[in-house]
């Protein structure tokens, strides 16, 4: 089937998201390739789900990183605008049905999504996304540039794999957090730049074309039953293209915060970062480097609060968000939960079936080699 070009408009969010299974009465195992996907299904329905983080670019006029990521070909499927939601069931089944093929002759993935099969060239992957299907790398990429170099790091620092991010300089630091979650689908603790990081944040500052479909289709054929979910809200482009139906769908998540204007407080980055606050800089170096200092720290908080009072509405609403995407990420663990539960159910059933079958096959057989005596 020929994939038809994605939109993005947000579906429908039911008030009290349910199991997974797009039919209750439904097992999974009729979705499988293959009734031995059986196992690796119940893997994938116990690990997490990485939805993109979505950006609102309209937030950052003084960074204006909405030029650079349309530059680089990855404002479309980054945008707030085309936000869409993420479908974990429809997740398990692509990854657990995908086959991927290398060259030659031609390297495509195929997999299957509730009995619809899709099959993708990288070329075609990026079409569909809207995102360069030409261009460098990860490999070919070399950081060996002293202009972009300069740009990237405060004081020209020469890059070395497991630096701090604070080395970063804000634009750059910037543009690192939101590869860092949406391509690299990281999470949790962002202290240190590793080797691909760098190499994506020198290419997108210094211009340099990158064929992100073949770097999105290479994350995606990578992902096993012990990783991570890679791409969810990604592939509900590529569920809209293949006419999966979604509507039945009751387990659905809308994503997390988005980057917007409050991620500058919480990165401790400048409003703008052609202006150099030492201030700030001094503070963040050093929680990093002793937390024991928190008095002083604490000094330059309240000094940060004087000079600037609209902070502190900020600040409070900033914790209402973090509150929030908590409660989102325990709510997601929970429905995760219940999906593993329901998967075992099912298993046990298909199991159960299967020995019944076979306990009526052995009676059979006994009846035919000793049949009941004449009445």
């Amino acid at each position: 089937m020929t994939p038809k070009t994605s939109t993005s408009k947000n579906p429908t969010i039911p008030k009290r998201p349910r199991t997974s299974s797009s039919n209750p009465d439904t097992s999974y195992l009729e979705y499988l390739r293959s009734p031995n996907l059986s196992k690796a299904f119940t893997q994938f329905s116990s690990k997490d789900v990485h939805q993109e983080r979505f950006v609102n670019f309209n937030d950052f006029p003084n960074y204006d990183i909405s030029n650079l990521f349309n530059q680089t070909g990855l404002r479309f499927i980054f945008s707030l605008d085309n936000k869409v939601a993420c479908y974990p069931f429809l997740v398990m089944l692509f990854y657990t049905n995908l086959q991927a093929t290398s060259p030659p002759p031609t390297r495509y993935i195929e997999t299957i999504v509730k009995n619809i099969t899709i099959k993708l060239t990288p070329t075609q992957l990026g079409t569909l996304l809207r995102v360069p299907t030409t261009g460098a790398t990860l490999q070919s990429i070399t950081i060996d540039n002293p202009a972009i170099l300069q740009a990237m790091f405060e004081d020209g620092t020469n890059f070395q794999p497991g630096i701090f991010t604070r080395a970063f300089r804000p634009l750059p630091r910037l543009v690192g957090r939101i590869i860092s979650h949406n391509i690299l689908q990281k999470s949790g603790s962002f202290t240190y730049i590793s080797n691909d990081l760098a190499k994506f944040v020198y290419a997108i500052l210094g211009g340099i074309p990158i064929n992100w479909s073949r770097i999105i289709y290479d994350t995606i054929t990578k992902i096993t039953p012990t990783s991570t979910l890679a791409h969810g809200c990604i592939l509900t482009h590529i569920f809209r293209a293949f006419d999966v139906p979604l509507t039945s769908e009751t387990d659905i998540h809308t994503g997390t915060v988005p980057f917007d204007r409050f991620v500058i407080k919480r990165m401790h980055l400048p409003i703008d970062p052609m202006e150099v606050d030492e201030e700030e800089e001094e503070e963040e170096e050093g929680e990093n480097e002793d937390q024991g200092k928190g008095q002083g720290q604490g000094e330059e908080e309240e000094d940060d609060d004087d000079e600037d009072s609209s902070y502190q509405g900020n600040f409070d609403f900033d914790a209402l968000i973090t509150q929030v995407e908590n409660l989102s990420t325990n709510q997601s663990k929970m429905i995760v939960t219940q999906d593993r539960l329901v998967a075992s159910h099912y298993v046990m059933q298909h199991q159960l079936s299967r020995m019944r079958e076979s306990q009526d096959e052995i009676l059979r057989r006994f009846n035919e080699q000793f049949p009941p005596p004449p009445q």
